[in-house]
């Protein structure tokens, strides 16, 4: 079975297809849904971060501009993997977009697990990149979760906090230079 995992958006950004193998890894990653929960949603529906909301939206729109497909890293991890994928956008005209993420590599990790309490009392926030899923440390800085936990003395601290999207310079430089080609003539995520 292919493990590439695809969806399709129409132009008016409903999914209007997604394959066994998306399916499958939602199901591995305890999303108990099926094909027919969401075909016709609007993908927003299924993304909460407005960071993460923009920059898809510019992602999308480039990626129905241009006949080359956009291709970009990204991750999806979870409490015991770190998942390093690509996700590949490609226009099929009239405004429908094939989206492809093909698993990279995986590395196990002690499982993470959130501090418990309410997060409606939380009273600190933490920024985590919505890309490549460092934590912002500093103003100048992002590690990775495992290392940012230590630094912050997250699990440590009397209070509970709230995950917050942002984007560290790294994935903004990347995803500037995807969306915009002409200013930057070699592209090494092409």
């Amino acid at each position: 079975m292919d493990t590439t995992s695809i969806y399709h958006v129409d132009a008016l950004d409903r999914i209007v297809e997604v394959n066994d193998a998306w399916l499958l890894f939602a199901r591995q990653n305890a999303w108990q849904v099926e094909r027919s929960d969401l075909i016709g949603q609007p993908l927003w529906r299924f993304l909460t971060d407005p960071t993460t909301i923009n920059i898809y939206q510019l992602v999308m729109e480039r990626a129905r501009q241009h006949d080359a497909p956009i291709q970009m890293p990204f991750r999806c991890d979870s409490p015991t993997l770190k998942r390093f994928m690509t996700l590949k956008i490609r226009h099929q005209g009239e405004g429908l977009l094939i989206f492809e993420g093909q698993l990279e590599r995986l590395e196990h990790r002690d499982p993470l697990s959130l501090p418990e309490g309410d997060p409606l009392l939380a009273s600190a926030f933490v920024t985590m990149c919505g890309w490549c899923k460092k934590i912002r440390t500093n103003p100048r800085q992002w590690q990775e979760l495992e290392e940012a936990i230590a630094t912050l003395n997250l699990f440590e601290a009397p209070h509970t906090f709230l995950i917050t999207h942002g984007m560290c310079e790294g994935c903004f430089a990347r995803i500037n230079r995807k969306l915009n080609p002409k200013k930057n003539s070699k592209d090494p995520l092409q």
